[in-house]
């Protein structure tokens, strides 16, 4: 067998493509193939596998809600869940004005089955961070991805190094979120908003 072999491609078109968005990394083993501006904006992925048979595990979110719930529900939600602790209109995912965003759940049951990095969601609502794990009655987990969030806490801990030295590494991160949570990420959402 004879086998021709490919030529590289010229540097110029790599880079054309790579400011386009329209090179996408090589597939790896379980790995989620995406359009690489996709990975830039928030997004679910499911952790493991899909119960309901959607063959869906990436979601972008790039609208300002996205709903959890059963298939019957009225509206119908984005993501159907199918275990019997699931409620109507169970949970939803709310990109707040600051530019954050909130998981909130239907009532206090619905948070006590809702838990966040294995934590119940008790008071109806949390605000959620760059690698949030959330899961769901049934064994459906999510892990909550927010790219420029986590470069925003990034800098933040960057800008505060100085007066911070003392501190590890880790603690410094939880100020920088405790920082963010305060005072939001406008420019963030004004960003977003711009982007086709």
């Amino acid at each position: 067998m004879d086998f021709e072999k490919e030529e590289p491609e010229e540097e110029e078109e790599v880079q054309e493509k790579k400011s386009s968005g329209l090179l996408v990394p090589k597939r790896r083993r379980n790995s989620v193939m995406t359009p690489r501006n996709d990975l830039q904006i928030p997004h679910l992925i499911q952790l493991n596998a899909d119960p309901m048979l959607s063959g869906k595990v990436y979601y972008k979110l790039d609208s300002t809600k996205i709903n959890f719930g059963r298939r019957s529900d009225k509206p119908k939600p984005e993501i159907i869940l199918g275990d019997v602790s699931i409620k109507a209109n169970h949970a939803s995912i709310v990109m707040l004005p600051n530019g954050l965003f909130e998981i909130r759940t239907l009532d206090k049951e619905a948070g006590a089955h809702t838990l966040v990095n294995g934590k119940p969601v008790l008071r109806k609502k949390k605000i959620l961070n760059h690698m949030d794990r959330v899961a769901f009655p049934g064994g459906v987990i999510y892990v909550f991805k927010y790219p420029l969030l986590r470069r925003t806490i990034d800098a933040k801990v960057a800008e505060n190094a100085e007066e911070n030295k003392a501190m590890e590494i880790g603690l410094q991160r939880e100020a920088a979120w405790d920082l963010i949570t305060a005072e939001g990420i406008v420019w963030l959402v004004e960003q977003m908003n711009m982007s086709p």
